[in-house]
């Protein structure tokens, strides 16, 4: 639903685009406040488990070090995401309130890695390549645009593989087993 209303945001009065945010933003609210209800209603933790989800603390490191590691993942993140980038720019010249629902997903993945409450991985890649997919591909591209698209999904997908084989972590050691390498 969300694209519906972003594609509509401003267009409907005064105030409209406050209205659009809250509309967008209610239903992450909502589960999160039901989630800390349920919590506090059912168990001793009143967080919800996520003082246990963050293995470093909250804000890792201090508020300071913690938001500017956050900007730095996300940055990255986005550079390793054509798709988003060439999406959003276009976006941004041509109707740029469409990026109200976008903008509120990047915020919910900076707000995350700032409290510790995740660690920057290919969920951001994921989630960055599914926003593209769900919010900001463009309907009906013209032959130009459709080169820049396949252009910046090859570079995306050479990125995310790069990545994954030149990392750490399992699921790059289970790609090179798997590669045999």
């Amino acid at each position: 639903m969300a694209p519906f209303f972003a594609r509509r945001a401003g267009r409907s009065g005064r105030r409209a685009h406050e209205a659009t945010v809250a509309v967008l933003l209610f239903p992450a609210l909502a589960a999160v406040g039901f989630w800390l209800y349920a919590s506090w209603w059912f168990s001793a933790d009143p967080l919800g488990g996520m003082q246990a989800a963050t293995p470093d603390g909250w804000l890792p490191g201090g508020a300071g070090a913690s938001a500017a590691a956050a900007l730095r993942q996300i940055a990255l993140a986005l550079l390793a995401a054509p798709l988003v980038l060439v999406a959003s720019t276009v976006r941004a010249v041509r109707d740029p309130w469409s990026l109200i629902a976008p903008g509120i997903a990047l915020v919910g993945l900076y707000l995350s890695l700032w409290l510790g409450l995740r660690e920057a991985a290919g969920q951001t890649w994921i989630v960055l390549t599914a926003l593209y997919v769900l919010l900001l591909a463009p309907r009906d591209p013209s032959p130009r645009r459709r080169v820049v698209i396949v252009v910046a999904a090859a570079a995306q997908l050479a990125i995310g593989w790069l990545v994954v084989l030149t990392s750490g972590g399992t699921l790059g050691d289970w790609t090179r087993a798997l590669l045999g390498g």
